[in-house]
């Protein structure tokens, strides 16, 4: 009986890790049983990540650009207020830790312009990346956190004659939390997910009248959307340190604007996002303790596209484009 059961482990083996590819590697090593020289062999794929830690200090050089597009969307033009939002490119501060053991891997990141911006103009964030590897065979799975706050000036004039509106002016301040889930299957580089999206905007609004487009009332309110999105990512950063470097994810979902006695108004959107990172690192040495510089490009937009409320007479019409991007450089010791 103990001769059958050996020889069924060892069938089984041989059958995962001929699978596998590494059949030949095993058979010619004679320093050790096959059934245990198998077991390791797999064992060491298994822990796929290496284990290590590293520190990063950078700089980024942010630029907020926000555009408020429902005007362009009004049959009259008369009625559309140009509005500006005031956050000057300035250079954020950013620190990054990252830990790596065995299937797991933790990055968390903060970056603001505190120092370097206008009293009352702020960008920071902050980002928390969980990865764990190969907890099934042949797939990885990722699970990121980002927060990003934002404090600038807003002005809104009449588009017609340059006429101020009541409020026209002041200071804002805004929130973006982004959750992503992210499986890479079969692969290390290529990956499909979901996409949680909440953002904070004060812009300007349109109540109108469907059956002609007719503007009943216009003005600035803050209003809150929340999207659902299916995502696609293509990202080589999160596993090398060196040579060129990318990381990319795109996705396509739809927004829910809410705004504070206007819901009955206001109809889902059809939204899309992309968001861009390539670059190039620079390792010291291969083992041990290692400095490493990169340097690239940031680049992130999400645009919407407002409809017509269905089965109502009225909708208020909010429409927007942001981009938030900017040069990227860090050190970082790695061990």
């Amino acid at each position: 009986m103990k001769k059958i059961l050996l020889s069924l482990v060892v069938a089984s083996s041989m059958f995962n890790v001929y699978a596998s590819g590494d059949l030949h590697e095993v058979i010619s090593s004679s320093d050790a049983p096959l059934v245990n020289k198998t077991y390791y062999k797999l064992k060491r794929k298994w822990y796929s990540t290496k284990s290590g830690f590293s520190a990063s200090v950078g700089t980024w050089y942010v630029n907020w650009d926000q555009t408020s597009t429902s005007n362009n969307m009004l049959q009259n033009q008369n009625d559309a207020l140009d509005v500006s939002y005031d956050i000057d490119p300035s250079v954020a501060a950013v620190l990054t830790l990252k830990a790596n053991y065995k299937l797991l891997s933790v990055k968390a990141e903060y970056y603001s312009t505190g120092i370097t911006a206008k009293d009352d103009q702020e960008v920071s964030g902050f980002n928390l990346g969980l990865s764990v590897v190969d907890v099934i065979p042949y797939m990885d799975t990722e699970f990121r956190v980002n927060s990003a706050n934002f404090k600038g000036g807003i002005e809104a004039t009449k588009k017609s004659d340059g006429s101020n509106i009541s409020p026209s002016s002041g200071t804002f301040e805004t929130q973006v939390n982004i959750y992503d889930f992210i499986v890479y299957p079969f692969n290390k580089y290529l990956g499909v997910g979901y996409r949680k999206y909440k953002y904070d905007l004060p812009q300007d609004v349109y109540l109108v009248k469907n059956s002609d487009n007719t503007v009943l009332i216009n003005g600035l309110i803050d209003v809150e959307y929340s999207g659902d999105f299916i995502t696609i990512a293509l990202d080589n950063k999160r596993l090398k340190e060196e040579g060129f470097l990318y990381s990319a994810i795109v996705g396509i979902g739809q927004f829910t604007p809410s705004a504070e006695g206007y819901d009955k108004y206001l109809e889902e959107q059809d939204a899309k996002f992309a968001e861009l990172f390539v670059g190039y690192g620079v390792v010291t040495n291969k083992r041990g303790l290692r400095l490493s510089l990169t340097g690239g490009y940031k680049y992130n937009k999400i645009q919407t596209d407002a409809k017509l409320k269905d089965n109502e007479d009225y909708t208020l019409m909010t429409q927007f484009d942001t981009e938030f991007h900017g040069p990227f450089v860090q050190i970082t010791i790695i061990y």
